[in-house]
């Protein structure tokens, strides 16, 4: 008896092994850390932007270092949530294409548009997903012959 290929087959295969379902979403957590604390960064120059220094020490303060690991961990969670939304996405509907990202992104923005802190980082999780468009359009684009 052959199996029937549906959704939820191929859904259920996707965690039969879920090593890259795991690989998805540990390189979406260390992108969005990394792109975090960048942000942490930039947000700490732009706020006392007529001083460097000032910037430099409002990081080092117990306060900065809080914000700095608190937009980290925002961002290490968004992206990987997204990256692992999206391989789900695709593994289901047995499409790579942009509506794997679209789904993907209802589900990690989800959080951020119910929590009033998190909104005013969702322009920063609308690049992230834009870099990553980008990337698959750029991977997937057939040569030039």
């Amino acid at each position: 008896m052959s199996k029937v290929d549906t959704p939820e087959s191929r859904l259920a295969d996707a965690f039969k092994d879920p090593r890259m379902l795991i690989k998805r979403i540990s390189f979406g957590a260390t992108i969005g850390g990394i792109t975090g604390i960048s942000f942490a960064v930039l947000d700490a120059m732009q706020s006392t932007s007529s001083n460097p220094m000032k910037g430099a020490a409002k990081m080092a303060s117990a306060a900065g270092l809080n914000t700095a690991m608190a937009t980290t961990s925002v961002f290490a969670g968004f992206f990987g949530v997204y990256h692992g939304a999206k391989h789900l996405a695709e593994e289901t509907r047995n499409k790579d294409d942009a509506g794997n990202i679209l789904l993907a992104s209802g589900v990690a923005f989800t959080p951020m548009l119910a929590t009033p802190y998190l909104r005013g980082r969702m322009p920063y999780g609308v690049l992230l997903v834009f870099m990553d468009y980008v990337n698959t359009q750029i991977l997937h684009r057939e040569p030039d012959t």
